[in-house]
């Protein structure tokens, strides 16, 4: 599958060795417990898990904040494509002292990651659950659905999206910050602050190296651990390649609401953790 490059410096060959670097990481819970690693989505940080992780009682969750997100390192020098966050995971797992077999959560970008760890590396996923996983099937097909309003464009892409994230994002972030509840509504104030804790490299390149540069079927067809997929039945892009959901050991489970579960439904994502 052909990989989309965001205008800039070029990235480094797709055959180099992803730098690993480690992440910021939030743990909660009983160290005693199963262990829970929750990773967010493209614009967001660990704290979008928070209602997700009060409903895990007896667990030991780790939220992280990914490559380039929330309060993780942001090298401008990183390719963030699915391999350099692979890396980036696996070498926190590693400092945290993680050797053994752990359940996975990802959502949207997250699941993307997450799919990719345990396909790569099979001896740390014991269970992966992929929440609201965009599904396209080339950058182009990503690209027209990610971008399907004028707004959405113009927020996403090209020179008007680099420039509002330059301002946005680096210059006026202490502004930005305080005010991100205002416009992004109907989250968490946590939340809402983390839309703006990113650079314009981490998400652009994130977005045209995890997202638009997926292969959902060939990750998933690596995998040996069980698999829950979780999607919203108004999310129309989180959508199993066909015959994907047929594969022994998926579970494709579908839900009322839309894309953003994990802080809209939490007791329904908490719920389906919780029965691994």
């Amino acid at each position: 599958m052909s990989r989309s490059t965001p205008a800039g410096p070029p990235l480094v060959a797709a055959a180099r060795r992803p730098i690993a670097r480690r992440l910021t990481a939030t743990v909660r819970g009983d160290s005693r417990g199963p262990t829970v690693v929750l990773l967010h989505g493209l614009l967001a940080s660990a704290a979008y898990w928070d209602g997700v992780t009060r409903l895990l009682p007896g667990r030991r969750v780790i939220a992280l904040d990914l490559l380039g997100f929330g309060a993780s390192p942001r090298p401008a020098d990183a390719t963030y494509d699915t391999d350099d966050h692979v890396a980036a995971v696996a070498a926190t797992l590693d400092t945290l002292g993680l050797t053994e077999p752990v359940t996975v959560v990802g959502h949207s970008m997250g699941a993307l990651v997450a799919l990719r760890l345990a396909a790569d590396h099979p001896g740390r996923v014991a269970r992966l659950v992929l929440v609201g996983m965009p599904v396209f099937e080339s950058p182009e097909a990503a690209r027209r659905a990610l971008g399907r309003t004028p707004l959405r464009r113009v927020l996403l892409y090209g020179p008007t999206s680099r420039l509002l994230c330059l301002v946005w994002c680096r210059t006026l972030r202490p502004v930005s910050r305080r005010v991100a509840p205002l416009y992004v509504r109907r989250v968490p104030a946590a939340v809402a602050r983390a839309t703006v804790d990113h650079s314009w490299w981490s998400y652009s390149r994130s977005l045209a190296g995890v997202v638009e540069s997926q292969d959902v079927a060939e990750d998933l067809g690596r995998v040996v651990c069980p698999v829950v997929v979780v999607r919203g039945d108004r999310d129309p892009d989180a959508r199993l390649p066909e015959g994907a959901g047929l594969r022994a050991g998926v579970e494709d489970v579908t839900v009322p609401g839309g894309h953003q579960l994990p802080v809209r439904r939490p007791d329904v994502v908490a719920d389906v953790i919780r029965r691994g």
